[in-house]
């Protein structure tokens, strides 16, 4: 064969090759289904974190691998190929939230009141096993923003007593719901302005934090268990607790003032690593339990040093307002919860 035939029958079967519909499928195909793949268990991991259970994160997880493994198998040249299936990898990297948030404030338009952020970094903790009782297993958590300290009453008036709109203005329709004026004086006549915001019931407290979403474009929401008790136990880690606790919190043996123990203004006390005062103390705070219920964490005013911990858990339940003399008994304020607040988180954006 001559040189000119032999360059002729390469040039034929690089053109095959070129048309051939298997290296269509490879080249054009595989990367969007994989895309697909990884922006759907990107998004279910979003809204399992939202949902404020690490159960429901766990269930999530599966569903997003059975995604992924159905678009893996339809596109199996790429992934013998493996290079579509890298860059796939590094594209769902590529939109994760960043992982050192950098502290930030806000003050939410209409008002005067300004919060203050608190990057608290990405880690794992272990937490008991429900599926297999005295065991533990260890869960990871995300970074995110917490807010310095408790809600005070000067932001919670803002929202009950729609403070930040004028008043012949509406409130979006379906956005939130603001609580009931309360029927009696929820602050105890323990303080007002800068005070924390106690009394709140779990509802009330997480309609806060959708308001303050609409109103700053931002997604706030309270804690889940695991995430609060990360960042009480990231901040306290330097601390040796119960030794230091009196430099941090307020509790049964320190917080009693005229003759009766009281909640006090926020940030008295030390600030733990993170830069979070009164994570410890002063008012219990509301969480997102894994089945999806409150529980207050970290103990109040109330409680003695003993039980002023990071491990401290209070289940919601009907006694937190037994004696409420409406009837129906309100959603929205804690006639025996006297002793809960709650602070915010907030979740980094993702990249584009």
């Amino acid at each position: 064969m001559t040189t000119n035939q032999t360059t002729a029958v390469l040039r034929s079967v690089s053109i095959a090759m070129l048309l051939s519909p298997v290296f269509t499928v490879v080249a054009c195909r595989a990367p969007s289904q994989d895309a697909r793949a990884g922006s759907a268990a990107e998004d279910t991991r979003a809204n399992a974190g939202h949902s404020g259970g690490e159960a429901a994160a766990a269930q999530a997880m599966p569903h997003a691998d059975r995604g992924a493994g159905t678009d893996a198998k339809e596109a199996a040249p790429a992934d013998r190929n493996g290079t579509d299936r890298d860059l796939a990898d590094r594209k769902s990297a590529d939109r994760k939230p960043t992982e050192t948030p950098a502290p930030f404030e806000l003050t939410v338009p209409g008002t005067t009141v300004r919060l203050e952020m608190k990057p608290v970094p990405a880690g794992s903790i272990e937490v008991p096993d429900t599926t297999r009782p005295g065991t533990t297993t260890r869960v990871d958590v995300p970074a995110l923003w917490f807010s310095s300290s408790e809600i005070t009453w000067d932001m919670y008036d803002s929202f009950v007593f729609a403070m930040d709109r004028a008043e012949t203005e509406k409130d979006p329709p379906d956005a939130w719901t603001r609580p009931s004026k309360p029927y009696i004086l929820m602050d105890r006549g323990f303080g007002h302005t800068g005070y924390p915001a106690i009394s709140v019931s779990h509802k009330g407290a997480t309609e806060f934090c959708k308001w303050l979403s609409s109103k700053t474009g931002r997604r706030f929401r309270l804690p889940t268990e695991v995430e609060w008790e990360h960042a009480a136990t990231v901040g306290l880690s330097g601390a040796s607790l119960p030794a230091d606790l009196d430099a941090y919190a307020w509790h049964a043996g320190n917080s009693e003032f005229e003759m009766r123990l009281t909640t006090h203004p926020v940030k008295q006390k030390k600030a733990d690593a993170s830069g979070l005062h009164d994570m410890l103390g002063n008012a219990s705070e509301w969480t997102v339990g894994a089945d999806g219920k409150g529980v207050a964490r970290g103990g109040s005013f109330k409680d003695p040093a003993e039980q002023t911990s990071p491990r401290t858990r209070r289940p919601d339940d009907r006694s937190l307002n037994k004696t409420d003399p409406q009837v129906p008994k309100s959603v929205w304020w804690l006639a025996d919860g006297g002793f809960i607040g709650f602070r915010v988180v907030c979740e980094p954006p993702t990249k584009p």
